[in-house]
């Protein structure tokens, strides 16, 4: 006979699968949107998306350093397998085509519209996180395991543009005065760079990784951070090489009607009725994002002690897609102040990116 308890809040709804269902912190549950498949590639992962004015998405993979290109029609194919193993940035060339950063021991290639590549630079560092162009042409480059920022012209001709002194420049952007924002891990810091080299920090964080950087339309800067590995993470500097997976415990499943939710446990056997109640998990935070306004103020405005945040999208009114790395949840942060509903879950562990349709 199948056991029955009644559950309430989101924590207790996440020991099931929940499918196509919202909840919010409170417990409250709403029809959640619909996740179409564009494409299912054969690599493990998928690290970096990029979107061209004509429709075109870039998707950069591991671990064979693919690159996959599905048109506006929808139709993927192979664009460019690079020597090294993973693609963990991609960015868009002027005048068409795309650089693409690969990992590790890695380069920055140059790919025309057809798929034919170069070596457009190649530094000597292991790790090449993050790509950003400037509205010159010029490519900047953020690395591992040393922390430096590359300036490339648009000859493919490079030198270091700043030094973090840390050990990964993870994540680049652009702020609405062309700046440079640069985001560290080892120590989690959110740099502003002006175009002699010279930096300003505008956020040193308790966290480990400053994974993520996104500039909103007003100019608000909002920043991933991260605490470190967590269990549901992926270190990508060792994702080459991927332990093996063990299987997991069959898994509660949650199904629901107007009137009730009921959780058939298909593993206890009819086991007597549970009255335990989940605790929150203890400890320092997983993860937060921390948000930048232009007057340098910076505050926290989500922050989970078991979901590590490793993107963030932006939506119409003021609304924000986070992606996490812990059972694939993706959060809506939503109204003054942010309130965070789990929006769905992906058939995945980890959301590595997000990227929002130019349509």
């Amino acid at each position: 006979m199948p056991t029955f308890w009644q559950v309430s809040t989101e924590s207790e709804f996440l020991k099931g699968d929940v499918e196509n269902l919202s909840i919010d912190s409170y417990g409250r549950l709403t029809l959640g949107p619909t996740a179409t498949p564009v494409y299912e590639s054969t690599a493990p992962f998928v690290w970096a998306l990029v979107s061209a004015p004509d429709g075109t998405t870039y998707a950069g993979t591991g671990n064979e350093g693919q690159v996959f290109k599905t048109d506006a029609s929808g139709k993927t194919s192979l664009f460019f397998d690079a020597e090294e193993l993973e693609v963990h940035a991609i960015a868009l060339a002027p005048g068409g085509g795309i650089y693409v950063a690969t990992s590790p021991d890695g380069k920055i290639y140059k790919v025309d519209a057809s798929g034919k590549g170069a070596v457009f630079f190649d530094p000597p560092d292991k790790y090449i996180w993050s790509l950003a162009v400037d509205r010159a042409g010029n490519v900047f480059a953020g690395t591992g395991d040393k922390g430096v920022i590359y300036k490339i012209a648009p000859d493919g001709k490079g030198s270091a543009f700043y030094q973090t002194k840390a050990t990964h420049a993870m994540s680049l952007a652009f702020d609405r005065q062309g700046r440079l924002l640069a985001g560290t891990g080892s120590p989690g810091r959110v740099f502003q760079i002006d175009p002699s080299g010279k930096p300003f920090v505008l956020l040193d964080s308790t966290y480990s990784e400053i994974h993520q950087i996104r500039v909103d339309a007003d100019g608000t800067i909002y920043a991933a951070a991260i605490r470190g590995r967590s269990s549901g993470s992926v270190d990508r500097s060792t994702a080459s090489t991927p332990e093996p997976t063990v299987s997991a415990a069959p898994v509660p499943t949650v199904t629901t009607e107007i009137t009730a939710i009921a959780i058939v446990d298909s593993s206890s056997g009819g086991a007597s009725e549970s009255t335990t109640t989940t605790r929150p998990p203890s400890g320092p935070a997983a993860g937060a994002v921390f948000r930048i306004t232009a007057d340098g103020a910076s505050d926290t405005i989500w922050e989970s002690r078991e979901d590590t945040p490793y993107d963030i999208a932006f939506e119409p009114n003021n609304t924000l897609l986070l992606a996490t790395v812990n059972k694939g949840k993706i959060y809506r942060l939503a109204g003054d102040p942010f309130q965070p509903t789990l929006v769905t879950r992906a058939n995945a562990e980890q959301v590595t990116t997000l990227l929002t349709d130019r349509a």
